[in-house]
């Protein structure tokens, strides 16, 4: 107990307090790595060309399900709802509309990207906004979701514990040839964390299809 102790008392010397700094450093080889060995079909400019990329990757008549987590201002769930023509698809927009509900980054508080509680203005019969908390309503609506059809995944809540959330409840509804897109990706203490912690738990296999530079926008294929 005295050895633990003393041990504890000399790294305090060192490192005080957690550092997101000294965090992100030592994730920073796991992710330099993932690039170099990265292959990506297409580079895009922005994330919303990638959006559209994909759009047309996945086939405009393919019956899909795609759900969003985080929304925001929709601008990719109205790429996604006007490029798909299948009337048999289906669009689900999960976010509470009012903001980050906890402190993700310098310059981003807790509230940020709020809408007051608001959806943005898409209108299609194929569209539903889910209009709260991820963890309220995910369970039940995961169940409701037809497998049969092209699943696709577009995550982009910011935070590593939303990610998270929302990987593994989402999981079982995977199989291979569907479609899971991270925004931030290059952010190494929420996303890319999330993403790496998920498939160290999971066991899952992707296959890269296409990002924008520097891998902050990333669309995997499930294989």
């Amino acid at each position: 107990m005295l050895r633990k102790t003393l041990k504890r008392q000399v790294t305090s010397l060192f490192w005080p307090n957690y550092s997101p700094k000294i965090d992100r450093i030592n994730r920073l080889p796991l992710f330099l790595d993932f690039m170099e060995k990265s292959n990506p079909e297409k580079i895009l400019k922005s994330k919303y060309e990638l959006h559209a990329w994909m759009s047309n990757y996945v086939n405009k008549l393919t019956s899909i399900a795609y759900l969003e987590f985080g929304v925001a201002s929709g601008k990719s769930m109205k790429i996604w709802v006007s490029e798909n023509k299948n009337p048999e698809s289906n669009f689900l927009g999960f976010d509470s509309f009012e903001g980050l509900p906890e402190d993700w980054q310098e310059g981003f508080p807790k509230g940020t990207f709020s809408s007051n509680g608001t959806p943005p203005n898409i209108t299609d019969p194929r569209l539903e906004f889910v209009i709260v908390w991820f963890q309220n309503t995910l369970p039940d609506k995961i169940k409701s979701i037809n497998r049969q059809k092209k699943i696709i995944i577009h995550h982009d809540a910011d935070l590593y514990s939303s990610t998270m959330y929302y990987l593994v409840q989402s999981d079982n509804l995977l199989k291979v040839g569907d479609v899971v897109i991270f925004d931030d990706f290059a952010n190494l203490l929420h996303v890319n964390r999330a993403f790496h912690d998920y498939l160290n738990s999971f066991q899952r296999n992707f296959r890269l299809i296409c990002s924008t530079p520097e891998l902050t926008t990333v669309a995997f294929e499930v294989v």
